[in-house]
């Protein structure tokens, strides 16, 4: 616990603030995945702006790792599509424009897996993996 908390102090402001909002964020969209139907969260986290508006490449960088960080302090299943409605939010916050994707694959036992990504000029926020056929995109 000391040890994160001297991780944590490492940090520069803006980046102390951007793991803080990124892990109530993280809670918060994984209790609306808990209480609400995807339908209408896809419209709750729907890109309203342009999206060929210019993108804050530095930004996008910066809210990635704050989600990477803020991963380490929870453990449940879904953590793909937790993680892209949250970047999706913070990405929304900032008119910084972002595709979110959501597809699936056969995995080597024959079985669908489901996956959630996000990108924002050219950076995946959230990684697609490998393999991965895109089924829908909000």
């Amino acid at each position: 616990m000391a040890s994160n908390w001297k991780k944590y102090k490492t940090l520069a402001p803006d980046e102390r603030r951007l793991f803080r909002e990124a892990l109530w964020k993280i809670y918060y969209c994984k209790l609306l995945l808990i209480f609400l139907s995807f339908k209408k969260l896809s419209h709750r986290f729907k890109y309203d702006g342009d999206e060929s508006a210019e993108v804050d490449h530095i930004l996008v960088k910066k809210i990635q790792e704050a989600i990477l960080r803020s991963n380490k302090l929870h453990n449940w299943k879904n953590v793909c599509l937790v993680n892209t409605l949250t970047a999706r939010w913070m990405m929304n916050i900032r008119s910084n424009p972002s595709v979110a994707y959501l597809g699936v694959r056969k995995n080597e036992k024959g079985s669908i897996e489901a996956h959630a990504w996000i990108t924002s000029g050219g950076i995946e926020i959230v990684a697609r993996g490998t393999d991965y056929t895109e089924l829908h995109r909000f």
